[in-house]
């Protein structure tokens, strides 16, 4: 059991090394009098199977997880001022967003228009 508890926090660790904004978007530069920041997000899970029928023969049956990174600004630093650019796509995000929202209401019509008509 001791080992399965050092693997499990060797994998922690190991995922604190990788999973970093680092990974996902780079560190600040320069070039040209100004300074460029990366921002982004690092989102990660885990799962662990703990009971009395774990039968798993090491660890890596008994856990699961992942990592998500993703870029979301850069902000720009120069002589004249400072600027945040965002690299999500609102109106993209938006759109998805509404087609989503409108086939949901489609399928809820629908379920009730069904339920209504076979009472009658």
């Amino acid at each position: 059991m001791d080992t399965q508890v050092e693997e499990l926090l060797a994998a922690f660790s190991d995922l604190r090394r990788h999973a970093n904004v680092q990974a996902c978007v780079g560190r600040p530069f320069e070039k040209e009098k100004r300074t460029v920041i990366p921002i982004g997000k690092v989102s990660t899970a885990f799962g662990l199977k703990i009971g009395p029928e774990t039968d798993a023969e090491s660890i890596e049956e008994l856990i699961g997880g992942g990592t998500d990174t993703r870029p979301l600004a850069l902000i720009e630093l120069t002589p004249g001022g400072t600027r945040v650019k965002s690299l999500v796509n609102r109106q993209l995000l938006m759109l998805v967003r509404s087609i989503t929202f409108g086939w949901a209401i489609a399928w809820l019509v629908w379920a009730v228009t069904r339920i209504v008509s076979e009472k009658r």
